[in-house]
């Protein structure tokens, strides 16, 4: 039996709304509420984290045997494919989003920080951009470039493909995997792109890399 990882948001107290949760005293700004979007994050990390659960333990369903009669076997474990499939999508969808709004988040405390005033157009906001920059978290991104990519290219994949659909009953055989299918641009003449990585491994990546962004948020 699997059992599923978890992301490591660092929450000192178990309930999400604790002040104690809060990792660094975060300035007054009309710009943002840095209070309400951090527990907006932590929230939002407690249910991807349930979403693992889900995934892993219809993963372990998958591979356990439901009924003696083969044929009935199959149907009840039929839906669950799809579910891995969906459940993956989310979860990569969510972790996108909160690496996107932490580097946005990141870039205002800075701005903040060295002009001493709010911007008022955050122009690093998402991993793309923090990738495409030269000068931005340039540490960060040089220790976690690889996994930055494969978070961008699988979401972009997910967002954009038309022929995601390929890999519908597509499952790991010992582990639950992250499987994308497309081509560039959705055309046939372009490079195809089809990557497969376990999940458990992205789990254990976006937690080093959650690890450097909240200290360094706390040293801004």
């Amino acid at each position: 039996m699997k059992i599923a990882p978890k992301i490591n948001i660092q929450k000192v107290n178990e309930h999400s709304l604790h002040i104690d949760n809060i990792i660094r005293e975060f300035p007054d700004s009309k710009f943002s509420n840095f209070n309400l979007k951090w527990f907006e994050i932590i929230q939002r990390i407690d249910n991807v984290n349930i979403l693992i659960h889900d995934l892993y333990k219809d993963f372990n369903l998958i591979n356990t045997e439901l009924s003696k009669d083969a044929i009935e076997n199959a149907y009840l474990k039929t839906p669950l494919f799809y579910k891995q499939k969906f459940l993956t999508e989310q979860i990569i969808y969510w972790i996108r989003k909160t690496l996107d709004e932490i580097i946005a988040m990141i870039y205002v405390l800075e701005y903040l920080k060295i002009k001493k005033e709010y911007p008022t157009h955050i122009k690093i906001e998402s991993i793309g951009h923090l990738i495409g920059s030269k000068e931005f978290l340039i540490n960060i991104k040089t220790n976690h470039l690889d996994f930055l990519k494969i978070i961008n290219n699988i979401s972009n994949t997910y967002k954009h493909s038309f022929f995601n659909s390929e890999i519908h009953n597509y499952i790991g055989e010992l582990d639950p995997l992250v499987f994308s299918y497309g081509f560039k641009n959705n055309n046939l003449e372009k490079e195809m792109m089809f990557t497969t990585y376990k999940l458990e491994e992205i789990i254990i990546a976006l937690n080093k890399l959650l690890g450097d962004l909240i200290i360094y948020i706390k040293q801004i």
